[in-house]
Parts: C-alpha cells; sequence; structure tokens
C-alpha cells in the first residue's frame, strides 16, 4: 500500500549522478649534484594566504602526487633537511600539473655541540582528540593492544567492554581505516602493541556529518591506532597455546600484513577457558537459556525509533552483545581485509565465524515485597547447554568519484543457528507453604538472517559549505524454528492440582524495511550554515506461532489457539525538518526541529476485531551546544527527543508458557514511546601529567514509556483472559506515564 506510494520518490533519489574533474600535481624531487631522487621528502601546497590545500611525501625514486579540490594560483614549498628551502608558484587551471624535476641544493653550517634534553609526553591534545603516546607506557612483548590501552589514563576494560572518557566505545580504527567493522574486540584483543605509535581518542561524526561538516552532536566515541613509522609494510602475527587441569585448554593466534594501503588480519582462536576476542552478533536473542519475554526488564526489539528529527532504523549493531554467563567452549575465525584501488575506492571487507558451546548452570531468588504479596518467595534452578553457530560479514566501499562526489556503500549479513536447552525447577511458598511446585524441560531449534545494505551519494558545490547527500537503506530478517516444552506442575490450593504440559511449536518471524532520506545545506551568516532534511521509511514485520498441545487420550497434537497467532505489523515515518548551525573557535552550537508523521498498522490474522491503525504526529526538536575555552578543557550539552514504536513482540498477543508460573504476553494496545533526553558531559585534561578528568551525567523522561507490568496472582484467576493459579504470575508490556530516569 504504501511502496506504491513512494516508490517513484525512492527511485528518483538513488538516480542523480555527478561527475566533476580532479587536480592532481605531480613531480620528482632530486639531489642537485647527485641527479639521484630523495625519498621521504614532505612537498606542501598552499593557497596564496598560506592555508594548506595539499600534501604528500616523495617515494623511494623521489616522485610525489598531489590531489586536491583546489584551482588558482598557489605555493609549492619543500623543507627538508641539509637541504636550502624550496619555494614556487604554479597555477592550477587543468586536470594534471606536471612540475617536473625540483632540484634541491644542499645547505651545510658547522655547528657547535649541542645537547638536547626533554621529556617524552605522556599525551597532547589536538583539538578534540587526545593523543597518547604509546611509548610512554610499558608493555610486555607479546602484549596485545587492549593490554596497552588498559595503563593509558582515560580509557577502561571492563566485562569486555572498553570505554574511553566514560563513553563505551563504538569503534576502532587503524591508521584510520575500518577494522572488523564494529567489532571493537577484535581489533584490540588481537591487535600487537609492539606496533603501536600513538592512540588516539575522538567523537566520531556520522559519514554525512564529516562530509557536509555540519556537527550535528550525533557522535560515536572512537579509537583511532596510529601504527610506528616503519610498519606500514610489514608482516607480524603469533601462536599460542596452553592445557591445564580440568582439562581446560586454550589455543589461537593471529596474523597481521600490512602492504601500503592492502592490509589483511587474520586471526583464529579455540579454548574452553571462557575467552572470547570477538563480539556476537546474536541476532535470535537467545543466550545461555531460553529466553522468556518479560521479568521487568525493557526489549524494544525490531521497533523503529526515530531521534531528534532524524530516522533511524535497527542495525546489526542493536545486536551486540557481552561475553556469555556460564562456562563457555569457543572455536572462532575472523578475517579483515583493506586496501585502496586506482587512488580512489577504499574496501573494507571482514568475515567472522563462530562456533560456541554455552553451559550455565542459574540459581534465582525473588522475594516480594508488595503489601498484597508480602512474604511470597520464588526460587528457581536451571541448567541450559546452547549450541551456537554464527556467520558475520560486514563491508565498506568508498568511490571517491572526484573531488567533488563520493558513493558510500555498506552491506551486512549475518546468519545465525541456536539450539538451546534448559531444565529447570521452581518453588512459590509464603513463608514455608509450598504454593507450586514446577520442573520443565524446554528445547528449541532457531535460525536467523539480517541482510541490511545502505548507500549514501554525497555532493559538494563549488561554494564552500553547500552540499547535498542522498541515502537509502534497506534491509531484510528472518527467525525461524521450532521448540518442544514439557512440565510437570503442582499447585497446592485447598485442593491440589497437578497440571502436565506437553507441546510442540512452530515460529516464524519476518521484517522488511526500507527507507530513503534527503539533506542540503547552505551558507547562512557567518560561521553559520542550515540544513534541511527529509526521511520517508517504511518498515513490515509479521510474526506468527502455532501451539499444538499433545492430547494423550486421542495420542495426536491439537493446535492451542491461546497459545498461537499471526500478526503482521506495518510502519511508517515521514520526517522533515530544519537544522541551524553556528561554529566559531570557542563555540559549537546546534538546533533541529523536525516534525514527524507516524502510521501504525497492526493486522491480527487470528482476532480480525483486534486490528488496530493509529497515526501519530511529534515535533522533534534537539539542541547541542559545545563550550571550550582552551585545548584541554570543553564542556557539552545535549537535549534530544526521540520516538520510539513498540517491536512485532510487544505487540503479538498471545501467551508465552515457557515457564508456566511465570507467564508473558503482548499487548496489541501499545502506543509509540515518545522520550526527553537531556546529557552533559564536562572533560579537562592534563597532557604533561598524563591526567584526565572527566564528568558525565544525563537523564530522560517519557510519557509513554514501554515497561512491563507484573501481576502476582494471590488466588486462582483469570487477568487478561489468562487463568493464573496462586503464586503464578503474569508480564505484560505496558505504556507507563511519569517515567524518567538519571544517570552519572
Amino acid at each position: 500500500m504504501y511502496s506504491k506510494r513512494y516508490l517513484f520518490v525512492i527511485l528518483l533519489l538513488n538516480t542523480i549522478y555527478l561527475l566533476n574533474a580532479q587536480n592532481i600535481i605531480k613531480g620528482k624531487v632530486i639531489d642537485n649534484k647527485t641527479k639521484k631522487g630523495i625519498k621521504f621528502v614532505n612537498v606542501l601546497f598552499t593557497d596564496l594566504q598560506k592555508q594548506q590545500v595539499g600534501l604528500a611525501q616523495t617515494d623511494a625514486l623521489g616522485a610525489f602526487q598531489i590531489q586536491t579540490n583546489f584551482e588558482g594560483k598557489g605555493l609549492l614549498k619543500i623543507n627538508f633537511i641539509g637541504y636550502k628551502a624550496f619555494e614556487k608558484n604554479i597555477n592550477i587551471s587543468k586536470k594534471n600539473t606536471n612540475i617536473g624535476d625540483i632540484l634541491l641544493e644542499e645547505s651545510s653550517m658547522q655547528l657547535k655541540e649541542v645537547l638536547v634534553k626533554e621529556k617524552q609526553p605522556l599525551a597532547v591534545q589536538k583539538g578534540d582528540t587526545t593523543e597518547i603516546n604509546a611509548e610512554a607506557y610499558k608493555a610486555n612483548p607479546d602484549a596485545t593492544a587492549q593490554d596497552l590501552m588498559e595503563k593509558m589514563p582515560g580509557i577502561k576494560v571492563q566485562d569486555g567492554k572498553i570505554q574511553a572518557h566514560g563513553e563505551d566505545v563504538k569503534k576502532v580504527l587503524i591508521d584510520g581505516k575500518e577494522s572488523f567493522g564494529e567489532d571493537v574486540n577484535a581489533t584490540i584483543q588481537n591487535f600487537p602493541a609492539e606496533m603501536i605509535d600513538k592512540v588516539q581518542i575522538f567523537d566520531k561524526l556520522s559519514d554525512r556529518a564529516e562530509f557536509t561538516g555540519f556537527n550535528d552532536g550525533e557522535t560515536s566515541k572512537t579509537i583511532n591506532i596510529v601504527t610506528k613509522y616503519g610498519m606500514k609494510k610489514t608482516t607480524s602475527g603469533k601462536v599460542y597455546a596452553g592445557y591445564g587441569t580440568n582439562d581446560r585448554y586454550q589455543a589461537g593466534g593471529n596474523l597481521n600484513v600490512f602492504r601500503g594501503e592492502r592490509r589483511i588480519t587474520l586471526l583464529f582462536q579455540s579454548n574452553n577457558t571462557n575467552q572470547q576476542n570477538f563480539s556476537i552478533a546474536d541476532i535470535l536473542g537467545a543466550s545461555g537459556s531460553n529466553s522468556r519475554r518479560g521479568g521487568g526488564g525493557r526489549s524494544r526489539g525490531g521497533g523503529m525509533r526515530s531521534s531528534g528529527g532524524s530516522g533511524h532504523n535497527s542495525s546489526l549493531s542493536d545486536f551486540m552483545v557481552s561475553d556469555n554467563s556460564g562456562i563457555n567452549q569457543t572455536n572462532a575465525f575472523g578475517i579483515n581485509y583493506t586496501d585502496k584501488y586506482w587512488n580512489k575506492v577504499k574496501v573494507n571487507g571482514s568475515y567472522f565465524f563462530n562456533l560456541s558451546n554455552n553451559k550455565t548452570e542459574k540459581d534465582i531468588y525473588r522475594e516480594y515485597i508488595n503489601n498484597e504479596n508480602s512474604g511470597q518467595t520464588y526460587n528457581e534452578n536451571s541448567l541450559s547447554n546452547t549450541d551456537n553457530i554464527n556467520h558475520r560479514l560486514n563491508m565498506r566501499i568508498e568511490w571517491q568519484i572526484d573531488t567533488a562526489n563520493s558513493l558510500l556503500i555498506i552491506p551486512k549479513l549475518t546468519f545465525q543457528q541456536n539450539k538451546p536447552k534448559t531444565d529447570y525447577t521452581g518453588t512459590t511458598l509464603i513463608g514455608n507453604d509450598i504454593i507450586n511446585d514446577i520442573n520443565s524441560n524446554y528445547n528449541s531449534n532457531l535460525n536467523g538472517l539480517n541482510i541490511s545494505n545502505n548507500l549514501l551519494f554525497r555532493h559538494k558545490f563549488k561554494k564552500i559549505g553547500r552540499t547535498i547527500t542522498l541515502g537509502m537503506n534497506g534491509e531484510y530478517s528472518e527467525n525461524s524454528g521450532n521448540s518442544d516444552l514439557y512440565s510437570y506442575n503442582q499447585y497446592n490450593n485447598e485442593i491440589i492440582t497437578i497440571e502436565e504440559i506437553s507441546q510442540d511449536a512452530n515460529s516464524n518471524q519476518y521484517g522488511r524495511g526500507i527507507s530513503a532520506n534527503i539533506s542540503y545545506t547552505e551558507p547562512f551568516i557567518k560561521k553559520s550554515l542550515l540544513m534541511f532534511d527529509y526521511q520517508i521509511g517504511y518498515k513490515n514485520s509479521s510474526s506468527d506461532k502455532y501451539t499444538y498441545n499433545y492430547e494423550t487420550q486421542q495420542v495426536i497434537y491439537t493446535l492451542d489457539s491461546s497459545l498461537s497467532n499471526m500478526l503482521e505489523n506495518n510502519y511508517m515515518t515521514n520526517n522533515a525538518g530544519v537544522s541551524y548551525m553556528f561554529n566559531d573557535t570557542n563555540n559549537n552550537v546546534v538546533f533541529k526541529l523536525n516534525y514527524q508523521m507516524s502510521d501504525l498498522q497492526n493486522n491480527d490474522m487470528f482476532f480480525i476485531d483486534k486490528n488496530i491503525n493509529k497515526t501519530f504526529y511529534n515535533f522533534l526538536p534537539s539542541l547541542m551546544y559545545r563550550y571550550r575555552n582552551s585545548k584541554r578543557k570543553s564542556i557539552q550539552i545535549n537535549y534530544r527527543t526521540s520516538v520510539n514504536a513498540p517491536s512485532i513482540e510487544q505487540l503479538q498477543d498471545v501467551l508465552n508458557n515457557n515457564n508456566p508460573t511465570q507467564l508473558s504476553k503482548g499487548n496489541t494496545d501499545l502506543k509509540t514511546d515518545y522520550q526527553h533526553n537531556l546529557f552533559a558531559r564536562y572533560f579537562n585534561t592534563n597532557t604533561d601529567k598524563g591526567m584526565t578528568f572527566f564528568a558525565l551525567i544525563g537523564g530522560g523522561f517519557s510519557n509513554n514509556y514501554i515497561g512491563n507490568n507484573t501481576f502476582v496472582a494471590e488466588n486462582d484467576t483469570i487477568i487478561n483472559n489468562v487463568a493464573l493459579f496462586s503464586g503464578s504470575q503474569l508480564t505484560v508490556p505496558e505504556n507507563m506515564t511519569g517515567y524518567y530516569n538519571l544517570r552519572s
């Protein structure tokens, strides 16, 4: 219904193609006497105001090549130790400018003996980037990047996550190049520390913001590893193995092959010691034990979100999880490839394979303190065994068509097989009286597939600050599987009730999404930019589950309609807005105001009377202010609004009885969640002493926060058309008003 209406707009946004010329300055620097080329000479090209517009370094033969979008008169400058300075005015007016041979004359001077003493700096602050000197921190010869970073100020590694300046690191680069996509652990836990010269910490802008220069405050904390001089062409690696008591073992290794722009990294590992040097894209949401909806936490799942006036579709990174609990046996292999072709196309790709087994034994003790259920407790013991196979493929292709146009392509694919088996027993008591006993066995066989692709075309006009960007995003997901549940339960009321459950279930979930966006920036008054943007997005999700009960007398399985459901969800957004940015030496201000119309449709194939069609209209303002009074001190304040749609799992009105005394179900009446978020950060660094101080505080408020409401039955009762025995509970997602949170 929606695709026909907007197909023409989406196709039109994806067909614009512009082509301009590219200016190249080339030449050769040679010794005036020997007539041989001089290598490692920096060649600088500036405009007439002495502003750098191009830089290159000579190769082993003395040749250099500068690529620039500058046209007109400029100055070529060369300074090299032992030679006289060289300057030449040149006029760039055609595609290729060949300077020819540049002869440098030797310069010598008799000097007295000079003794230079200087303390090696621990770190330096370069604008918004903190650059830490790796040589100032000692590490073992076989240390990894993580081992080295743990010694550095402002960096913290805990529970498999790395933080810098108090924020989670979202990406790690090597010499500015992608490494294993969004898998931070794969890089820092396998890259050798001995190759690191510097570690840079900064807030990375989005690909769109980096191109347009419009800093909207939507950044991700990033670490860039700068390799030592001479390591651009090297081969390094290591292999390790060990065996200990209780049949514990670990083995692994990595290989780094650097050949200039071409870089290949291989890594592998096998162990049963809970070592996991990578992150898992757990697209099925099942880790270690069977996943049960509810439990008091929030799960947004596959819903769509619009934040601060710009839409956002869930990506694979939303599924990144930390190391599993329990005992893990892991076998993994990964490869990362980076290269540059024809000086125009940057290619980065990574593939990961993971075969793992997780064994977890868990004890739960829950005490109810509300007045109605005071004195009630719940004890549970569970033992789970999960086999998991995971494939993950990421790519990033950046084509610099010319100096004014570029195209970015980011495809991703993840496939997973997950087989959890769980046995658990649970007891509900009031005082010393047993209210119910449960003994259950749950097995499932699940498959998941996620595919996505992002396209971003960017164009710069001749007028500085005037740009246009066109983007398109497509995604497809598929989760399917089957499960079986056997449970023997006893409820001790006035009459003892025995319940025996034997069920088989089949489930399928599909998700399809497509979105397109366009943004245009225009210089406004001095030091200011305006941006106009529009986005249209459509997502279709469907979920069906069929549950069959085993009938002992008839020896057949029959469909249980109370545990079965077919639901289709359509969510469409139209979002348009305008933004203003002011930027000077000390201040950066960005104000955005967007207006969004959202259509939400739920079609229940089992119960037609539960179909829902709602439209929501929202203004989405946001504000970012950053003040920096020196290179060392800064303060930033962000205010952002967002709209979050409920996921297909939260909307599906089907009962989940994996634990018959801890039931849960969805809610077809859920509304979108409108949130206000405020965040402030103060940062102060003393690079001379290697000290960093930062303070973070943030909070949020929501009118329709999607949380979980848990009903605990004092007596046998019926709640939301679900029969509950005494002591049992039912968890249902509901919209809550007045929700707020504060964190620091």
